[in-house]
């Protein structure tokens, strides 16, 4: 705790908010002030009459300052709980390169993955497995990608052992069993192993069809992978257009190869302009800077 200045950061999932609630009112109590950092405001999971809503509105009335990732996220919480525009402040999803540098690349998942893809472009999916992440979208996208660049590689990474994620993950497995461009690495996997993926991807595939934000994007941006996002939530305020990757309509598959295919065609273009998107938009310097300006005030 800030002795001087008596803020100090708060975040929450969200998932017990009358707990967050219940605390929050006693550091308020003594005089404590918390900025909370929000991640997602569960606006799609309540309803205004609800205790939890209740208690996230509690929550938000008691922090004089709330950070939100995008600006989707912010007009949630403005008309959903009712919250003062000037009580939100822009704090974008920092990268994770510094994390991710503490760790040694696998080397033999590397050379396994680099004697499949055969140096042909990869299109990584890295992300959660139910069905609002889009996935049956994203392998409907696949033929007519093929149709363009038949070499064109695709991975999927992402935890099968999730509530349901295990049938999604079987239905995209059963698809493309025998098509050897097509691999699905389901199951927990190590920061070594997302950091030889992130290595050899040509971009990152981010079909979602509900979301507020994606951690996976700036992670991307990071190591230099641009990303195709759909239109839903705050995804479109994460890429750039034409720079750090494209924008794709929603449960359109067509949409989304076509966007692929574009950035594919450009990669190194769109590589180091994704690079340079990251130490700026993402740069997690900025973030710390803002945080260290809330606290402060």
């Amino acid at each position: 705790i800030n002795q001087g200045a008596r803020r100090i950061l708060f975040s929450s999932s969200l998932r017990l908010p009358e707990i967050d609630a219940y605390y929050l009112h006693k550091l308020h109590k003594v005089g404590i002030e918390c900025v909370f950092l929000m991640h997602r405001p569960f606006y799609d999971l309540l309803v205004p009459s609800g205790r939890k809503y209740r208690a996230i509105k509690k929550i938000m009335q008691l922090c004089p300052e709330i950070l939100v990732m995008t600006n989707y996220a912010a007009n949630i919480a403005i008309n959903f709980y009712q919250q003062p525009e000037e009580k939100f402040t822009l704090f974008p999803h920092p990268h994770y390169k510094t994390f991710l540098d503490n760790y040694e690349t696998d080397t033999t998942y590397l050379a396994d993955l680099k004697s499949w893809c055969a140096g042909f472009p990869v299109v990584l999916y890295m992300s959660g497995l139910h069905y609002s992440h889009g996935l049956t979208d994203l392998a409907a996208a696949i033929p007519i990608v093929h149709s363009r660049m038949p070499e064109c590689r695709f991975l999927f990474l992402g935890n099968d052992h999730m509530d349901g994620n295990s049938s999604v993950a079987l239905q995209i497995r059963e698809r493309f069993k025998n098509d050897n461009r097509i691999r699905c690495n389901f199951g927990f996997y190590q920061n070594s192993e997302a950091k030889a993926c992130l290595s050899l991807s040509s971009i990152l595939a981010v079909p979602y069809r509900d979301i507020v934000q994606s951690g996976v994007v700036p992670m991307a941006a990071g190591e230099g992978v641009p990303s195709v996002v759909t239109r839903v939530g705050g995804l479109p305020e994460m890429v750039l257009e034409g720079i750090s990757g494209e924008v794709a309509e929603p449960q359109n598959p067509q949409d989304f190869a076509d966007k692929l295919c574009s950035v594919l065609m450009d990669y190194n273009k769109y590589k180091r302009d994704t690079l340079k998107v990251a130490s700026e938009l993402f740069s997690p310097d900025r973030c710390c800077e803002i945080i260290v300006n809330t606290l402060g005030k």
